[in-house]
């Protein structure tokens, strides 16, 4: 019975682990997008 319920954590872990990776990838792009904004306004003349 406790490896039934390691093995079907286990899997669980698998399918969350990869949405997890694309989630972290996607913010990292979304921060650095937002840094180069930032910068483009901290860059304009007032």
């Amino acid at each position: 019975m406790l490896r039934r319920a390691l093995a079907a954590i286990k899997g669980e872990l698998v399918k969350v682990d990869a949405p997890v990776d694309q989630l972290v990838k996607d913010m990292n792009r979304s921060i650095a997008e937002a840094d180069k904004f930032i910068q483009s306004i901290e860059k304009e003349p007032a």
